[in-house]
């Protein structure tokens, strides 16, 4: 009775960790961002340009069926904008401003995945928003008058100018080979993260993203 009772023990024991395996994924994921920002003023359109910036984190996927999939995960991410301005003072002297703004965030995606199995490889389809929390800035701006140059740094962009709460939706393609997997994608920025309400302004991120996981 108990090699009975031991041995049902150990074949669940198997066939849960089977069914595990089968069904949850654990990897994780590293990525390249462009990112800039579209601010609108008074209804007037202003691109602040795009810089560099990255994504890392573990993930983790359920797969459902063997052609669809959600997927989630923890990311520490930096992405940011820059801006510059040129103007003539006491129409005398050139006044030139440059200021970059560089924003670190948690993450958490939510994507929904089709996937269409080929042989050995898999093509991917993934969308799903990205919930993001600022927990960190560093804003630098650079004042030219004539040729004098002053350098300002600040780190309070997320309680001066900028709401720490993000949100964008992202669509994406790749594809997966041996739990290799590089995905394509954009973010298209849905959340006001600027704080000033009296101009009218309507700030939202948005940018290019590349990415490789590995999901075991």
């Amino acid at each position: 009775m108990r090699k009975n009772k031991a041995f049902c023990l150990i074949f669940a024991f198997i066939c849960i960790t089977t069914v595990w395996s089968q069904e949850w994924r654990l990897g994780i994921t590293a990525g390249y961002e462009n990112t800039g920002a579209k601010w609108f003023q008074e209804g007037v359109k202003k691109e602040l340009r795009n810089i560099s910036g990255f994504n890392v984190g573990p993930i983790v996927a359920y797969d459902f069926i063997d052609y669809f999939s959600i997927q989630s995960g923890l990311y520490f991410a930096m992405n940011g904008f820059e801006t510059s301005d040129h103007s003539i003072l006491w129409n005398k002297y050139d006044l030139v401003t440059n200021e970059k703004t560089i924003l670190y965030y948690l993450q958490l995606p939510v994507f929904a995945m089709g996937k269409l199995p080929i042989g050995q490889v898999t093509l991917l389809l993934e969308a799903g928003p990205i919930l993001s929390y600022g927990v960190a800035s560093h804003t630098s701006t650079q004042i030219r008058i004539g040729n004098q140059t002053e350098t300002y740094n600040s780190s309070d962009a997320f309680n001066e100018s900028l709401y720490p709460f993000n949100c964008s939706i992202h669509l994406g393609a790749g594809a997966e080979i041996l739990g290799a997997r590089l995905i394509v994608g954009y973010n298209f920025g849905v959340f006001d993260i600027g704080r000033d309400t009296k101009n009218n302004n309507d700030m939202k991120t948005s940018g290019f993203v590349v990415s490789a996981a590995y999901l075991f």
